[in-house]
């Protein structure tokens, strides 16, 4: 997979978009020549984002994903070991900086959004991953 893949191609291999998948693509690093090594201590969504992005797999060995249930990565690169931990902020709240987003989430989610919310949603989904 390559570095420069989009959060429209993570959307196409999770099949929806949701913001943990906007979250994954955020806090990807690149893996340049596979010298990059994520691990992801979860199974949600935003591993799936964080593996287009970076293109770092499990097939390539170079992705280990122990579920311990937390929302948070360490990319290393394997020449050297060194790396950082990737954490969400603890008071880091959808709610608070979106108004309105969990709402408009669960009725996309739930397949009763009109076109008007699929596209407000499209946009609040995209706009973390502008650029990246």
């Amino acid at each position: 997979m390559s570095p420069q893949r989009t959060f429209g191609d993570a959307v196409r291999l999770y099949g929806r978009r949701r913001p943990g998948l906007a979250v994954g693509c955020r806090a990807a690093v690149p893996s340049a020549g596979g010298e990059v090594v994520t691990v992801v201590e979860n199974v949600a969504c935003g591993v799936d984002g964080l593996q287009v992005r970076s293109g770092c797999t499990c097939c390539r060995k170079n992705q280990v994903s122990p579920d311990h249930g937390g929302h948070l990565s360490t990319p290393f690169d394997r020449r050297n070991g060194r790396g950082i931990r990737v954490v969400p902020h603890p008071g880091f709240s959808t709610a608070r900086i979106e108004p309105g987003c969990a709402a408009l989430r669960e009725r996309v989610c739930a397949g009763e959004a009109d076109g008007g919310e699929l596209a407000e949603c499209d946009r609040r989904l995209r706009t973390p991953c502008a650029g990246r």
